[in-house]
């Protein structure tokens, strides 16, 4: 098994039960040395861009205090109530948080089931309601980037996935 911090690598690959991870090893068995480099770098970045409970705080920080965009990857899902709709962050434990039409339009699936995907998070005014208390948490999913783990190729140069995870 793949130790790292946590079990975060662990748990994406179970998410992602449509992969044959054995099918997915034997495309590397022939040079492992270039499968072990790619591995690490699928690692690294999960590390980096997969938030555990704990960021939490952190990631608020940058966003909210320090104005600054972050990119996580997570399971993102969408509630449209109220005539608005507002992403749910499982990592992070948040809920309310304002999304882009344009990101929800493009990734239908996103209001019903959610979609694994690389999420860019900045800083947005909330929504407020009439009595001026706020509806929305002060973050905006501004661009999301979805996995199609029936696509994945991290041989191929235009796969989204080899793009997404190796070339950031």
């Amino acid at each position: 098994m793949l130790l790292t911090r946590g079990y975060r690598v662990e748990k994406i690959l179970e998410e992602f039960q449509n992969l044959s991870l054995s099918i997915f090893l034997l495309r590397f068995q022939s040079d492992p040395l270039v499968f072990s480099e790619k591995l690490m770098k699928v690692i690294e970045l999960v590390n980096t861009l997969y938030p555990e409970l704990k960021d939490k705080d952190r990631i608020l920080d940058r966003i909210v205090i320090k104005k600054l965009p972050c990119k996580i990857i997570d399971e993102i899902k969408v509630d449209e109530k109220h005539e608005i709709r507002k992403a749910k962050i499982p990592s992070l434990n948040l809920t309310n948080v304002m999304i882009s039409d344009k990101v929800v339009e493009e990734n239908e699936q996103l209001l019903s089931t959610g979609i694994w995907g690389l999420a860019s998070l900045k800083y947005s005014e909330p929504i407020m309601d009439k009595k001026g208390k706020p509806i929305t948490l002060p973050l905006f999913v501004e661009e999301f980037k979805p996995f199609r783990v029936a696509n994945i190729d991290l041989e191929e140069p235009q796969s989204r996935v080899y793009r997404l995870l190796l070339h950031p």
